[in-house]
């Protein structure tokens, strides 16, 4: 519907109106002010009546992107559709090398067009895949879909609540979303690149990236020291507010980092101490025993180390 609006469709008011009434296209402007991006309605058809007004404008949504790739969008869908079995088989044999299938029940794949995102998963079944994204570039699209299949597993709701909601308002409830946000972005960007670890155009984990982890580690290492010595709530939640401003890659990163290790080192056991069980600081434990083992640096700070070896709180932590 949006590549019809953008061809200028003479229905295009009411047209526009029954595109914006979808709950698919509601999920993607839920899923925008998740991430505090400013997105509804409004400002989607402002930005879309710019865009058919002056060829020059760019904006945001990326609509003049789409509008110039029209055609190469659709032959994208058209691809999908045609071929959506064995494209579904091809993402289910990736992905459960990692995590057992049975851990999967029916996904809604949703295709839209435009925005900044490869793609996301709203709970609980709903995969959304730009296709924008990936005009010319079906084996990234797969591999984004994998990434995105993963966080479209059957989820122990239980676990999953108690981990967020454990000590909470403490810093030991920041922590287990620190770490539980880069070990979940690990493991599914593990089975989007895979061990040997496959490149495409515009990689998050690219090969550059790897190479400057050492500075992911230290951005992460300075804000669980820095929150262990906070003693207010404001001034924790202005110190997550800094990290998530400024951590880029860093979840995608780190998190692969992680999850290869562990991985390399245990198999898809050692990933499902997460994926099945939501055992954050048990995954660090093997992430840093396997370290240890293999005598690889962790690239955590050494009062880390001994905190999450040591199965204390980060309140715990001795500056």
């Amino acid at each position: 519907m949006l590549l019809e609006l953008l061809k200028g469709n003479s229905r295009g008011n009411s047209l526009c109106n029954k595109y914006l009434r979808n709950f698919a296209v509601k999920g993607i402007f839920f899923h925008d002010r998740m991430l505090n991006r400013k997105s509804n309605s409004k400002i989607f058809k402002k930005e879309l009546n710019k865009v058919l007004q002056d060829k020059d404008y760019k904006g945001s949504y990326r609509l003049s992107e789409i509008k110039e790739n029209n055609d190469d969008i659709e032959e994208l869908i058209t691809y999908f559709k045609t071929n959506r079995d064995s494209i579904n088989e091809k993402i289910m044999t990736t992905v459960s090398r990692y995590i057992d299938s049975e851990n999967f029940d029916k996904i809604n794949v949703i295709l839209y067009a435009g925005g900044s995102d490869y793609g996301f998963c709203l709970l609980p079944k709903n995969l959304y895949i730009n296709v924008g994204m990936f005009i010319k570039n079906t084996e990234a699209m797969i591999a984004t879909l994998s990434h995105e299949m993963y966080h479209a597993r059957k989820i122990k709701y239980f676990s999953y609540i108690k981990l967020y909601c454990s000590k909470v308002f403490t810093k030991e409830k920041h922590f287990n979303i620190i770490f539980s946000e880069i070990i979940e972005e690990g493991i599914a960007a593990l089975i989007e690149y895979g061990t040997e670890h496959q490149y495409y155009d515009n990689s998050i984990v690219s090969l550059e990236e790897l190479e400057n982890a050492r500075e992911y580690f230290g951005i992460l290492n300075d804000v669980v020291l820095r929150i262990s010595e906070m003693t207010s709530a404001g001034q924790v939640k202005l110190e997550m507010k800094n990290y998530r401003r400024k951590r880029g890659n860093l979840c995608y990163v780190v998190g692969y980092i992680l999850a290869k290790r562990v991985y390399d080192e245990v198999g898809t056991k050692g990933l499902n101490i997460w994926s099945k069980n939501y055992l954050c600081k048990e995954f660090m434990k093997k992430y840093l025993l396997s370290c240890k083992k293999n005598g690889i640096k962790s690239n955590f700070d050494p009062i880390i180390e001994e905190t999450i070896m040591s199965g204390h709180y980060l309140e715990d932590i001795q500056q």
